[in-house]
This record gives structure tokens, C-alpha cells and sequence, in this order.
């Protein structure tokens, strides 16, 4: 028999799945407009061409048939560039219960190149990491929990099959004789794994010929064919809400007098390591954390009435620094070099971080992430721009391209802002600086094998290698290509070498330059090769997104999967990427985070976030990301698609995130909420049980208590206990005064359930992929939450329901049952908007 095995992949973790598939479950099978054929929780079958660039297609929907409950149809262009080249159709055949019969093709209308017309099977990492797969051959193997290899299997089977442990599942595809398939892992571009039936390998598809297949998928038992789209509609069951963005000061959402920012930033000197945590040189002895959002685009560069209104909503929000991203080309604008500082936009930006550092809020960037540079720049030909990441690998093994890094630092640190008097390299309230941004080998390197001065790289370190051990990668070849070296070995050691070599000469340049700040790089994920990076850094910094969206036709277009439960999630949060920050002794932080919209279960990232951060004692957290145009700063644009059509991850146009966020910093920034002394005796591991499946869950801590449950649940979290109606929903209870919660004056109540546009639609009533975003109206999903808190003199407590800028608004019925405030949090308000905070206050406070 044969076998194919990966060290990646547990033999117990793949016995487990062998069993778990045993246990019967329902599996809907679902066809949308453009012909994407959707199974259970995220598999997404569709018909591709890849031209030359591999931009695979996109589909225009032209309509469906539904002959009978058995059939179903939908009808489509094939579409490149905006250009039609022929039309494609996908008919989905139940046989029974557990077979499906999928019939796909194209007729074509133009003559286009293609290297390869394949039914296309994107599978979520989480869903198939850890299974088995196996062909009528006999051909079997694990699927590795790390990425190693690109193609984990490649054969022409009669029937393939798989396990998928995360939702206890197994399937197979019944094909055609001789029909060429492939299992690819994709994680070196993003989280999924693909499957790939071939109709045709590299060709010409012909104007009038039609390519097309038919092949079965067998699974557990599933229920007829489902077509009926989820649109969120404004009405009993959806309240709209007013937004206001603006926090009014002393309210109960109002942070800006807690003990979270000591100003002006800088006060106490530079930043320094000490045993693996931050502490000022003026403060030794004293850990100090941040927390803190991205300001992107323009952000950084507002006029000086948006900059004030920024860094007060800022400060209110309980704040102490702010990562500055993705914003180079406002560095340099208009400038005919790409180098050189726009005075205005210089002027902004200074502006920007004197205020902020005023107000005590540190700041933190890294000195490349998208900046446009030209192959011409460097000495290289080519036409326009260089790709980011072709760039960022550049750096590594390119001095040209290294120069070209070099020089953009020199004039941003060397800058002097008016405001302060210091140049940035200067300036204490700069103390950390990201080298690169996701600089990572790997991204590129494919393409980048291409090119001469790669491969000239490659050679100079295989004869340093050699001197040292003759025989080192003897099949190795010295002149190659992407395309053949890219799974030996050898590259990954060579990567790790370019990427550590860089990472040492520009902290040299820098220190000499005279950058006081602590510097890190390579913030992607925890594997050999960032050990070997890190170990010159002086922290170190990583990023994680739970329910990142996964797109199922072009990158950043609808539709697109974005669906997670809250177990899934808190598994998903990296916990072990705290193991390598702290077994090397430095502090660790997470510059970019988030749990991304439209998925309700983002209602529970602030807590899950901070109560997680806090028990591995991280260092630093900012949020991705809170800003990217000024006129985002008004009420009146709660979202601007056509200046910002990535939704996802957008803060301040999400009510919903801007509430859990406070969870987050009274959570991670109050050191006293949470105990952490087990960190040092079993670091990874805190006392947080989540239910598989269901994603109930509950914390307590002295200042914050709270959890998620479904409807007809009730949540105990004591001192708070809910009873949740009408719909699955995150709620919690914060001290704000920083006192123990059942001795607070003060207690914020936070209670979300899900918050939509007004006719966002998803594929199917479960919501898993989103195919609009609806109008600018928000609206909130009904549902409420008995509550009950035991507090000291319990009857010296009013509840107000508040606008989410924390206006008392309406003051909810009280009652004391058995020595307990007792009251109905409700997410429809008297005056019929929704409403999702509330406030518990003594009634002497005003």
C-alpha cells in the first residue's frame, strides 16, 4: 500500500477524526446566482479558468431553474477582466441521501488562454486541519497542521475522500476515470486549502466548444437543496439604531480619567526589556502595557480640527498609544522622487503625534508596508510598480532595494517635528518601530526565484554553505527557477538566513543613525524561521484575525466567507505564539487584531481578547483598525463604500466593535482584573471553558464579568447572572471605577446580540457568506436578558439605558429579589431604537 506521511500530523489527532466521522450529522448543499455551489459551513465549489496571471474568474449571475426539489440550476458568464468569454452553468442532482450529483461546464463564447479549467474546492483551514485523506488506490495521508510542502497530493483516482475533524464530517468525490486531481494547502497566501478536479491542463479554450464534467459528492445524510437568501430587513426582529461616535465626557463610556495614561508620553524615558516585559528607564521595576488602535490611509494625516477630535475620542476611549499603518504614500505625496516628505502632509502627521503625545498616548509604525516604489528606483527593469511583497523580498537579498528602505528611514526619523522640537529617531513617545511590515520570504517566493538578483543570492549563500560542508544540499541546483525550487528543503533555511541577515543590518543602520525606539520584525506567525529573526529584535510582534474573510471569487469582492462560532474562535486566538515571546524573554505585542464583521460572534472579541491577553500577561495590543478618511470621524457617514469598500475590519463605523472593545482595555489594561500567576508554571493554559459546538462560555473577574449564550439560556458569570431571549448574545458587566463589581458605583452593562445594514444579504439563513452589505442604516436584532447582580445595598442602584455615547437616555424598572438588583435589559427601547448599553450607578452619584 502506498503512503504518504507528514510530520505536521498527529496520528492520534488523525484517529480521532477516523472516529468522530461515524456520528451521523445534516449537511446542506446550497447554489447561489453565480453558480458557487456551497457545502455545510464553508466548502465552496466553483468552475475557474486561470489565465496566464492566475486570477482565476469571476461569475455574473444570469438566473436559475429549478425543475424539480431534486434539481437545481444556476446559470452564469465566465468572466475575466470585466470581459465575458463564455457562459457557464451548474446543476446540483440529489440522488439520495447522501449522494450528490454535480454537473459543471462552460460553453465558450471567446478564444482564452488558460493554464487550467478546474472545478475549484476551497476548504477553510480550520475545517480540514488534522484529517485524513485517501483515493480507491490506496493512496493516503494526514493533512498537516503546519504549512510544509504546496501539493500534498496530485493523481488521476476514481474516488477521493477526506475527513474533516473540526465539524466531524467526511466526504468523498466520486469522478470520471482519468480525471486529474489535486489537494493543495494554500497557507502560505491565505487560510484555506484547495481541491481541484482538471477539465483541462494548460490550453486554449475555444470559442464554441463546451468543457464540462459531472462527478458525485458523498457525504452524511443532508437535506434537499437550499436557495433562499438571508436578508437582514428593518422590523420587529431588527431595531434601528442611532449612532453617535462621539463619547460625552463623564459618562459611563467615558475612560479618559482611568489610570491607563500618564502624560505626556515619553515623560520617562525610552522603553527597556525587563525579564520579557516593557518598563520605562525611569520607572524600573514597573511593567507597563498599551492598548491602542491603527490608524490607516489618511488617518494620520487629518486637519488639525479632525486630529483634536480624533485624539479626544481617543483619550475617551481609555487608549494609551496608536499604531500608524499603511500610510506611506501620504509620507510622501506628490513627491516626483517617492522619497521625498510632503511638507503638508508632514505637518499633519506632526501635528497628529504632538497631540498624542500630549495627551499621553504613545506611538508605534514600521517603515514599509505598501509605499511605491518602481523597478527604475532600484536599477531593475520593468514596467510601474513593484508589488509589495516582491519588494519586501527585495530588501532581503537586493542592496539596492535595502538602500531604497534605508533611505525612506532616514527621512522620516530624521524629521524634526516643529511641534516637539525632536526628530522621530529622537523621541521617546515613539518607543517601538516594526522594521518591515509582514516581511515575509515566503509571500513571494515563487515570483521572486525569477529574478537575477535572487537567484545571484541564492548561489553566494549555497557556495557559503558548501565551504563550510561540501556535500550541503548536494541536489540542490544552483541556477533554478521558483517554479522548481520551491518546495526543497534548502529554501526554507535560505529564507531564514536572508530574513535574519536583514533583520541585523537594519537594526546596525538604525542604532547607528541613532533610533533609540525597540525594534522588531516579522509579524506574521510563530515557526523556526521567526525564532531566527526575533532572536536580534528587542520584542516581539505578531497578528492574528478570527473570521478574516475568505473570498470565493476575486480577492476583497462579495461574495465572500466570513462565519465563525465563538469555540471555534477562542481556539483560533493564537495562544502559543505567547510561548515564543516569552521562552525568548522579551515583551510580545499584537499590532494588528480583530474579530471581523459581518459575523455576530464579534460581540464577543473584546472579552475573549483581553481576558486571554491579560492571563498570558502580552504586552501590547492594537486594534485593526480604527480609521482610515476624516469625514469617518462624523456621525452622519457611518460607513463610506466608495472610499472604503473593505467593511470588515472597519472600528468606528461599528458600534459593535467599539462596544467590546471596552471590554478589552478594562480587561488587559486594569492589571488587577485578572490573576495570572499560573502563567509562569503553565504558560498557554487559563481557566476559560468554552462548549464545544455551542460557544458558551463565561468569565469572572474582580472588575469584569460576563460571557455568550444562546437563546433560552441563562449565563452565570457571578457576580452577574442573565437569562438571554430571542437570540444568542454576549453580555457583561465592567466595573468603571476599577472597584471590585459587587462594591462599584459605577457598572456598565454591555448587551449585544447582532448588528447588520439594513438588507445586508447572505447566501442562505444560516449567514455564512455575505453577498451585500446593505444601505447605511444599522440595525440591531431584538432580544433581551433578565439580569441579575449581586452588589452591596443592591437598592441604592438606578439602571439608565444609554445611546451608545453613554446619554442616559431611559431609566429601567428595578426590583431587589432576594437581595439582588433584578432588571430586563431589552435591546428595544421605549422610544422604539435599539439600544445595547446600560448603566447600574448609585443613586447619590450624578
Amino acid at each position: 500500500m502506498k503512503n504518504i506521511s507528514y510530520k505536521c500530523a498527529a496520528i492520534g489527532l488523525a484517529m480521532l477524526a477516523v472516529c468522530s466521522v461515524a456520528q451521523p450529522s445534516v449537511v446542506e448543499y446550497h447554489l447561489d446566482s453565480s453558480g458557487i455551489v456551497t457545502i455545510g459551513d464553508g466548502i465552496q465549489l466553483d468552475l475557474r479558468s486561470y489565465p496566464k496571471d492566475w486570477q482565476g474568474r469571476s461569475a455574473m449571475s444570469v438566473g436559475h431553474d429549478t425543475p424539480d426539489a431534486q434539481t437545481l440550476t444556476a446559470h452564469w458568464e465566465l468572466q475575466h477582466e470585466k470581459k465575458s468569454y463564455g457562459n457557464g452553468f451548474t446543476t446540483l442532482r440529489q440522488l439520495d441521501d447522501k449522494r450528490t450529483e454535480v454537473h459543471m461546464g462552460v460553453r465558450m463564447t471567446e478564444d482564452i488562454p488558460t493554464e487550467g479549467l478546474v472545478i475549484s474546492i476551497t476548504i477553510p483551514e480550520k475545517t480540514i486541519v488534522g484529517g485524513i485523506f485517501e483515493d480507491d488506490k490506496g493512496i493516503h495521508g494526514d493533512v498537516p497542521q503546519k504549512y510544509s510542502i504546496l501539493s500534498l497530493y496530485l493523481d488521476t483516482p476514481r474516488r477521493f475522500s477526506f475527513t474533516l475533524p473540526a465539524v466531524k464530517r467526511k466526504l468523498a468525490f466520486e469522478l470520471p476515470a482519468g480525471t486529474r486531481f489535486n489537494l493543495q494547502d494554500d497557507r502560505q497566501w491565505g487560510p484555506t486549502f484547495t481541491m481541484r478536479i482538471y477539465l483541462t491542463g494548460p490550453d486554449m479554450l475555444m470559442a464554441g466548444k463546451t468543457y464540462e464534467t459531472t462527478y458525485r459528492i458523498v457525504g452524511e445524510t443532508h437535506r434537499a437543496f437550499a436557495m433562499q437568501p438571508l436578508v437582514i430587513r428593518q422590523n420587529d426582529d431588527w431595531i434601528p439604531l442611532d449612532y453617535y461616535k462621539d463619547i460625552q465626557p463623564n459618562s459611563a463610556v467615558d475612560f479618559s480619567q482611568l489610570p491607563f495614561r500618564d502624560a505626556p508620553a515619553g515623560k520617562y524615558g525610552w522603553l527597556k526589556n525587563d525579564h520579557g516585559h516593557f518598563v520605562f528607564e525611569k520607572l524600573p521595576g514597573k511593567p507597563q502595557r498599551f492598548y491602542g488602535v491603527n490608524l490607516c490611509i489618511d488617518a494620520p494625516f487629518l486637519s488639525h480640527e479632525g486630529t483634536d477630535k480624533l485624539i479626544t475620542r481617543l483619550c475617551r476611549a481609555g487608549y494609551n498609544s496608536i499604531r500608524i499603518h499603511n500610510c506611506e504614500a501620504g509620507f510622501v505625496k506628490g513627491s516626483a522622487d517617492r522619497m521625498s516628505l510632503n511638507s503638508e502632509m508632514m505637518d499633519r502627521f506632526d501635528y497628529l503625534f504632538a497631540q498624542a503625545k500630549k495627551n499621553g498616548i504613545y506611538v508605534t509604525t514600521e517603515l514599509y508596508v505598501s509605499r511605491k516604489v518602481l523597478w527604475q528606483d532600484i536599477g531593475l527593469e520593468g514596467d510601474g510598480r513593484i508589488p509589495d511583497n516582491t519588494l519586501k523580498a527585495l530588501f532581503l537579498v537586493y542592496e539596492p532595494a535595502f538602500g531604497n528602505w534605508r533611505m525612506f528611514a532616514e527621512k522620516l526619523l530624521g524629521h524634526v517635528n516643529p511641534y516637539t522640537e525632536l526628530r522621530y529617531a529622537d523621541d521617546p513617545a515613539m518607543p517601538f518601530i516594526a522594521l518591515v511590515n509582514e516581511g515575509v520570504f515566503a509571500w513571494s517566493r515563487g515570483e521572486i526565484f525569477n529574478w537575477p538578483v535572487t537567484q545571484q543570492a541564492w548561489k553566494q549563500w549555497l557556495a557559503e554553505k558548501r565551504t563550510v560542508q561540501a556535500d550541503y544540499a548536494a541536489d540542490a541546483p544552483a541556477d533554478s527557477n521558483g517554479k522548481t525550487i520551491q518546495s526543497h528543503p534548502a529554501l526554507f533555511e535560505f529564507m531564514s538566513d536572508m530574513e535574519a541577515r536583514f533583520a541585523v543590518k537594519a537594526r546596525d543602520f538604525l542604532r547607528q543613525f541613532g533610533v533609540k525606539a525597540m525594534l522588531t520584525d516579522w509579524n506574521c506567525s510563530p515557526t523556526p524561521r521567526a525564532d531566527a529573526v526575533t532572536g536580534s529584535m528587542d520584542y516581539v510582534d505578531t497578528h492574528f484575525y478570527i473570521d478574516h474573510p475568505s473570498f470565493i471569487s476575486e480577492p476583497w469582492a462579495l461574495a465572500n466567507v466570513t462565519r465563525s462560532r465563538p469555540d471555534r474562535a477562542v481556539r483560533s486566538i493564537p495562544l502559543n505564539i505567547s510561548k515564543m515571546a516569552h521562552h525568548a524573554a522579551k515583551p510580545f505585542t499584537v499590532s494588528e487584531w480583530n474579530f471581523c464583521r459581518p459575523n455576530p460572534c464579534r460581540s464577543v472579541g473584546g472579552l475573549l481578547t483581553g481576558y486571554c491577553a491579560a492571563q498570558l500577561d502580552w504586552d501590547a495590543l492594537w486594534r485593526f483598525y480604527y480609521l482610515g478618511f476624516e469625514a469617518e470621524l462624523n456621525d452622519a457617514t457611518p460607513w463610506l463604500p466608495y472610499l472604503n469598500p473593505n467593511g470588515y475590519f472597519h472600528i468606528v463605523s461599528d458600534p459593535f466593535q467599539i462596544a467590546t472593545d471596552r471590554a478589552t482595555v478594562l480587561l488587559f489594561m486594569n492589571r488587577q482584573a485578572v490573576k495570572s500567576d499560573m502563567i509562569a508554571q503553565n504558560l498557554g493554559r487559563f481557566p476559560l471553558s468554552i462548549e464545544e459546538g455551542s460557544g458558551q462560555f463565561s468569565i469572572t473577574t474582580p472588575c469584569t464579568a460576563g460571557g455568550f449564550a444562546l437563546d433560552g439560556d441563562t449565563l452565570n458569570a457571578m457576580p452577574l447572572t442573565a437569562s438571554i431571549r430571542g437570540s444568542e448574545a454576549a453580555i457583561w458587566a465592567s466595573s468603571v471605577d476599577l472597584k471590585p463589581l459587587v462594591e462599584s458605583d459605577r457598572i456598565l452593562l454591555t448587551f449585544l446580540t447582532d448588528l447588520q445594514k439594513d438588507g445586508t444579504q447572505f447566501l442562505n439563513e444560516k449567514g455564512l457568506v455575505l453577498q451585500k452589505w446593505g444601505s447605511e442604516r444599522m440595525v440591531v436584532r431584538h432580544g433581551e436578558a433578565d439580569v441579575t447582580l449581586a452588589l452591596q445595598d443592591a437598592g441604592k442602584y438606578d439602571v439608565w439605558m444609554l445611546e451608545t455615547d453613554g446619554r442616559r437616555t431611559t431609566k429601567v424598572p428595578v426590583n431587589i429579589v432576594d437581595g439582588k438588583l433584578s432588571f430586563t435589559a431589552s435591546v428595544k427601547g421605549p422610544d422604539g431604537k435599539a439600544h445595547f448599553l446600560f448603566e447600574i450607578v448609585r443613586k447619590d452619584m450624578k
